[in-house]
């Protein structure tokens, strides 16, 4: 399933269950974040974010409140978290309201539903009409009457139930355009190009040109290698969350996953 927003993807495979945030390529290739578990990316209680100062703050969350945070992948003591609000503060209000925006969109759609439903049986009963009055284009004064009145009747409740719809796509319009100006995208851009430049700090690839990556909380394979498992732990404490089944970042990935 696309959404009309740009950029959000979640696709499910009928083998494997890929559930995505992020891009897909004209190419089939892959970048952003991929989980297997469904909750990992619709329910998500976690956050991965590059700060003002180029650190890598990763935490998980329960509601509005951090249960773990770590920076640079060292864990922050629990009574030393609200220490670094101010570094992590604008991020979360953009990702909380990121997660109000997806729970009013979801609302509106069911709330578009039912009224597509209505509309299309509407549809369906003036095309009747219309077949019957032309059968009956000859038929008697009182009955091709009575054919119009139901016909005008029906169009108004076509014509309500059109502008009630187009109201509701508005605000999913409205709602669209506010999650887009978050720039939730562009966050993940950067944790995406900071593991590149680490990988190339660490000696795993020389320059970024042509880098393909699969980073998740099972391994971390680099250009189509897998890579030492230090490297790969060491990635792993700066940017996974772990949860059930596989999860991770995929950069201009080709592959299974």
């Amino acid at each position: 399933l696309c959404t009309h927003r740009k950029y959000y993807i979640i696709q499910l495979h009928k083998t494997g269950r890929l559930y995505m945030f992020g891009s897909i390529e004209k190419d089939k290739r892959m970048t952003g974040y991929f989980g297997k578990n469904y909750q990992d990316i619709k329910n998500k209680n976690w956050c991965v974010f590059i700060g003002s100062n180029g650190k890598v703050y990763k935490m998980s969350l329960i509601d509005k409140n951090i249960r773990d945070l770590f920076i640079d992948g060292q864990k922050v003591a629990d009574d030393q978290i609200w220490k670094h609000t101010a570094e992590y503060k604008s991020f979360l209000e953009k990702f909380w309201r990121n997660e109000e925006i997806e729970k009013e969109s979801n609302e509106l759609e069911q709330k578009i539903k039912p009224l597509d439903r209505k509309m299309d049986a509407i549809i369906q009963e003036i095309e009747k009409l219309d077949r019957d009055l032309e059968k009956n284009s000859a038929g008697f004064a009182d009955g091709r009457k009575s054919l119009k009145a139901q016909q005008k009747r029906l169009s108004a409740i076509e014509k309500e139930l059109d502008d009630q719809i187009e109201d509701l796509s508005k605000q999913q319009e409205k709602l669209s355009d506010e999650q887009e100006s978050l720039n939730l995208m562009d966050e993940l851009d950067k944790v995406l190009l900071q593991i590149g430049s680490d990988l190339k700090s660490l000696g795993v690839i020389k320059n970024t040109n042509n880098l393909s990556f699969k980073l998740s909380n099972l391994g971390l394979i680099v250009n189509g290698k897998q890579v030492s498992p230090e490297v790969f732990e060491l990635l792993k404490a700066r940017y996974i969350v772990e949860f059930s089944g596989e999860s991770g970042f995929l950069y201009r990935w080709k592959g299974d996953v």
